[in-house]
């Protein structure tokens, strides 16, 4: 019998051309591969992988509208092709879609995708959309495409660990570990031991006896994390004295640790002794460690009375004498306790009259710098400027007398002031970087933004750009954008407050511009990690990973971000109640001439906004300088600036305080109500601005079902005796207090006939006599 020839694949010019076109877009010869796929189209109009491809291709060609027309072609077009499912898929993660793109890649799997590379991806897209259910199965299915290699064996590991069963992970690493026993190379010793206490890790969150044995047959490189998870494991089996030990040899490798203190004590049980037989403990510490600064603090935090003043005495008066800049850092927190306070003040005032110029001209300039913040921080302005002005007379060259004399400036009120000698200060040493961001600072606080950048562009490139503000927002400067958006805000205010419309909505959006300069900055850092989800697994660095994975969990409830938000909200609720008491134009009587005169008006106006562009452009090829688009209504700050924080911290009291002004504005008068109910549960009833938001939603609320919904909220809610309002106005807010003040103006703001509001404001002005010219301003700003 003849054998016949194999016969060749057939394969049509189409799909050589279309491999050909996939083949270059791997090679990122994008332009290549959109010509091939034109070809495709041009001899089939249905070929929809090549529709699929096409749109990929468009989106890194930066064409992203005739990017998404492909893209809907190829879905009408497509039933069940696993290569589309896995190309659209890939066009959504790179736009950062990834719920989106997770669906696509499931759908491609489903459809019966032989591509096993796709369960890695949609894995990495499971865990930033944090579906930890689904990441487990993803992995699995990843695993048993490739059984070789160890960085699929962690990734089930950790996807088993953030679904919450420990055991499981403990299995799969113990799994790898026997198949690669005695198989590890020199080169893969780190990853090892990473992932040896890593199993630790998981082995103690079921069985802490069992993780204290399995740490003792450890050999890993991070000896102290072995040192500190064995102290943790005993404290947790009742085994103090042998903690307590461990504690010791920690304490030995780093004394300068304060938290090791702490936990000593806690190992030793002296929390709960005297202080005199805690002060000894210490006594003996500070012989083994004369050099370390913990020891001789901490005995300050629980000592009174003639102990404290005999410690706080040896303990200040050693450090001024030495010379020391941070001696009132040191011991600034325990000025909670008034009686320490009296007891430092008698202290250092005693030293400073008799003995601090004996010692030497220096260590009486420190003392003077101690006494200057001293009363800066107890509020007595007058003395601690009369105190840092002496210091300045007798040491002209010292910088840090001059950051501080700029301090009591600014708390005094004079903000241009504090500015000007801050700069007096920065010119004292140029090379100093640390004076320069705070001279920016301060002259940002005192909206001359002009000379800020002109300082801070000391230190940028300016390449190509008129200053260095391109140059932070590149670097992501967050205490610049941030401190220049507060700036502009003001400068909105006050143009709002002059009726000067032009430079109102300018400044409104330069603000916005900057706000959001912050928000980018943020949802980098959440977009960053998505490389993180398989290179860490690769490198071994599982307990990094994880603890990454907790930071990025809250990133946007970040302090920086917080300020971003409450500032941007300012704007968007000012803006908001400035459309509706806006009386509506009146086109009708307007001569030719006066359109003609207002049409110059606007041309000048847009001249000088042309010029003024290359000074505050904060992004390359930026269309929006101006942020003129994200001037618009609160469901688009809603959109950009608070879904971020509302998703990921709901128990912060400004996330709350945001989303009670937010909702009862947008008249869903419900999530309001419980929003402010969060907030009396997060602060003991005690938060200063109840009243004016339980005031508003009793009378501002429109009648009907929102009516009734705000006053069955006050009534579960609060206990409010609306015949005793004054009663339930002072239960919150006090005259004695910066933030009781507050309260009260918000409560004045409101207008309500039910109020004696001349009594009221005159009770306010009285009160804010009593502040920091700062605060007053603050207070009387609302009125």
């Amino acid at each position: 019998m003849s054998r016949r020839k194999a016969q060749p694949i057939v394969m049509n010019k189409e799909d050589g051309f279309f491999r050909e076109a996939v083949s270059l877009y791997e090679s990122k010869q994008y332009k290549k591969s959109l010509k091939l796929c034109d070809q495709v189209l041009k001899k089939n109009g249905n070929h929809v992988e090549a529709l699929s491809l096409k749109a990929l291709v468009l989106y890194f060609l930066k064409e992203p509208k005739e990017s998404e027309l492909y893209v809907k072609k190829a879905q009408d077009r497509n039933s069940s092709s696993p290569f589309v499912f896995h190309i659209l898929g890939i066009l959504r993660r790179n736009q950062l879609r990834y719920a989106d793109a997770a669906k696509l890649f499931k759908a491609s799997l489903d459809n019966g995708s032989q591509n096993n590379v796709i369960w890695r991806d949609l894995s990495t897209m499971e865990t930033q959309e944090r579906d930890y259910r689904a990441l487990v199965h993803s992995r699995h299915q990843y695993l048993n495409s490739a059984l070789g290699f160890r960085a699929n064996w962690t990734s089930l590991a950790v996807a088993y660990h953030l679904f919450g069963d420990y055991n499981a992970a403990e299995r799969t690493l113990h799994k790898f570990e026997e198949l690669a026993k005695d198989k590890i190379s020199e080169a893969e010793m780190y990853e090892h031991s990473e992932l040896q206490l890593y199993k630790n890790e998981m082995i103690g969150a079921q069985d802490v006896e069992r993780a204290l044995k399995d740490l003792g047959t450890l050999d890993t490189f991070d000896k102290l994390a072995e040192l500190e998870m064995e102290a943790d494991y005993l404290m947790k089996l009742d085994r103090k004295n042998d903690a307590q030990k461990v504690y010791r040899q920690l304490l030995k490798r780093n004394p300068d640790n304060v938290k090791y203190y702490h936990l000593l004590e806690k190992a030793l049980g002296t929390t709960k002794k005297s202080e005199k037989y805690r002060d000894q403990l210490y006594a003996k510490l500070v012989k083994f460690y004369p050099r370390s600064d913990p020891p001789r603090y901490i005995p300050l935090t629980f000592t009174t009375g003639d102990l404290f003043k005999e410690r706080a005495k040896d303990y200040i008066l050693s450090q001024l004498k030495r010379g020391v800049p941070a001696t009132f850092t040191n011991v600034k927190p325990l000025y909670k306790d008034s009686t320490k306070v009296a007891i430092i003040e008698e202290i250092v005032e005693d030293f400073y009259a008799s003995e601090a110029k004996t010692v030497s001209p220096l260590c009486w300039v420190w003392t003077t710098y101690f006494l200057a913040q001293h009363y800066l921080h107890l509020s007595n302005l007058n003395k601690a400027r009369d105190l840092i002005e002496a210091a300045v007379k007798h040491t002209p060259t010292l910088v840090e007398l001059y950051i501080l004399k700029a301090r009591i400036y600014k708390h005094l009120g004079d903000l241009s002031g504090a500015a000007e000698i801050m700069n007096e200060g920065r010119l004292i040493d140029l090379q100093d970087r640390f004076i320069n961001s705070k001279c920016v600072k301060y002259y940002m606080r005192a909206n001359n933004i002009e000379e800020a950048v002109k300082v801070v562009s000391l230190f940028t490139k300016n390449d190509n750009a008129a200053n260095g503000v391109k140059d932070l927002h590149m670097m992501q400067a967050s205490w610049f954008i941030i401190d220049s958006a507060e700036s502009y805000a003001r400068l909105y205010e006050e143009a709002s407050a002059k009726g000067d419309t032009d430079e109102a909505t300018k400044f409104a959006g330069l603000a916005l511009k900057r706000f959001y300069g912050i928000v980018k900055v943020f949802e980098e850092y959440w977009h960053d990690q998505v490389d993180f989800h398989t290179f860490c697994m690769r490198k071994g660095t599982v307990r990094a990973y994880v603890d990454m994975l907790k930071w990025e969990d809250k990133v946007f409830a970040s302090p920086v971000y917080c300020r971003a938000v409450e500032g941007a909200a300012k704007i968007y609720f000012k803006l908001d109640a400035e459309q509706a008491t806006a009386p509506a134009e009146d086109e009708e009587g307007i001569t030719h001439k006066d359109f003609k005169k207002a049409k110059k008006e606007k041309a000048a106006k847009q001249k000088a906004l042309d010029a003024e562009k290359p000074n505050v452009l904060a992004y390359a090829d930026d269309s929006d300088v101006f942020g003129e688009t994200l001037i618009g209504d609160l469901t688009k700050f809603d959109e950009l600036f608070f879904q971020h924080l509302w998703k990921q911290d709901q128990d912060k009291i400004i996330t709350n305080e945001i989303q009670y002004q937010l909702q009862f504005k947008l008249k869903k008068i419900a999530l309001a109500v419980a929003a402010l109910a969060r907030l009396k549960k997060q602060t003991n009833d005690s938060y200063v601005y109840i009243p004016a938001h339980v005031l508003e939603l009793k009378y501002k609320t429109d009648a009907g079902i929102t009516k009734m919904l705000a006053e069955k909220g006050i009534e579960k809610n609060f206990d409010v005796d609306f015949e005793k309002i004054e009663e339930f106005i002072d239960k919150y807010c006090s005259t004695e207090t910066f933030e009781g003040v507050q309260g009260l103006a918000a409560v004045a703001k409101l207008q309500l006939s039910e109020i004696d509001n001349d009594g009221l404001k005159q009770k306010i002005l009285e009160a804010a006599k009593a502040l920091e010219p700062l605060q007053q301003f603050s207070v009387l700003s609302q009125l």
